[in-house]
């Protein structure tokens, strides 16, 4: 039991002391690398956060435009047929497929993209003048026709495959 009595004795107080000073700037030394390397971690997490926030930003827009172009094709293919049901007069098919086509165009207006907003602008007024023109069919299918009217749907269509183009153009600027 000597070994535990030996820092409470007198004559050993000034090695205490002394013992007592280095081990105390030791712990003093050790704290501050502890808060070192704390403080180089919590650095290294939050860079290692961002990053992986700016990843999925990216996996998110990237996939975005993956449904963008799926989406413009179907209404590329919805206003071709769009055209073929103009051509046959079949006014009800002809508005059923502007509306698919309105559908598509306003899914791509609303998801989340490197487009501008100029361009998310047009194409939802693209896809407004198409539910006009949809509307304007229905009243045509329900009171006849006549050859100008079905030139005009014709010329219209057209008109929207040409703005389709341009859009499909900006999707391929923006994804480089």
């Amino acid at each position: 039991m000597q070994i535990f009595n030996w820092p409470f004795t007198p004559e050993n107080a000034a090695a205490v002391a002394g013992w007592g000073f280095w081990i105390g700037l030791l712990g003093l030394l050790a704290s501050a690398i502890g808060f070192a390397v704390t403080f180089v971690q919590l650095r290294r997490t939050r860079t290692a956060a961002q990053e992986a926030k700016r990843a999925s930003e990216e996996a998110r827009t990237r996939v975005a435009s993956y449904d963008m172009i799926f989406e413009l094709s179907k209404a590329a293919s919805a206003l071709e047929n769009t055209q073929s049901h103009i051509r046959r007069e079949d006014w009800a098919e002809a508005f059923h497929s502007y509306a698919e086509a309105r559908i598509a165009l306003v899914k791509i207006s609303q998801l989340p993209s490197k487009l501008t907003q100029t361009t998310k602008d047009q194409i939802s007024a693209i896809a407004d003048q198409i539910e006009r023109t949809g509307k304007r069919m229905s009243l045509n299918h329900t009171k006849g026709v006549d050859r100008s009217e079905q030139m005009r749907a014709l010329q219209t269509n057209t008109d929207y495959q040409v703005a389709l183009t341009r859009i499909n153009a900006s999707l391929d600027r923006v994804n480089g």
